[in-house]
């Protein structure tokens, strides 16, 4: 029987943090399975994970314009985050030159099947 070579979680991370990989949550603390908890958690959040997108997407303008080479590829998994592609897209209409980002959708894996 063959084995998978599978690494640990903590090198797992260490990994993709090297490849430059940011994971963030629409909300970044919430435990509830109360839906008016949630939604007053991501009301929360909000103007922080946009400021975070809006950094990174200006970031990556720099290295551009700094005649770099840059790509961003954003995941978004669920209803709530597909919403931030409106964030996304305005802090690059804002940004010269324009970042390519890429987008990937689907639903949640954990919650909406």
């Amino acid at each position: 029987m063959q084995t998978e070579n599978i690494c640990e979680p903590p090198e797992w991370f260490d990994r993709v943090i090297q490849q430059g990989c940011c994971w963030l949550n629409t909300s970044l603390t919430f435990t509830s399975t109360d839906q008016k908890d949630l939604e007053r958690h991501l009301n929360f959040w909000k103007p922080v994970i946009s400021a975070i997108l809006t950094t990174i997407v200006k970031a990556k303008s720099k290295i551009l314009a700094a005649g770099g080479k840059t790509a961003l590829v954003v995941v978004l998994w669920g209803k709530h985050a597909k919403n931030l592609r409106k964030v996304l897209d305005a802090a690059n209409a804002q940004c010269s030159p324009k970042v390519n980002i890429a987008y990937v959708e689907a639903n949640h894996p954990a919650i909406e099947r």
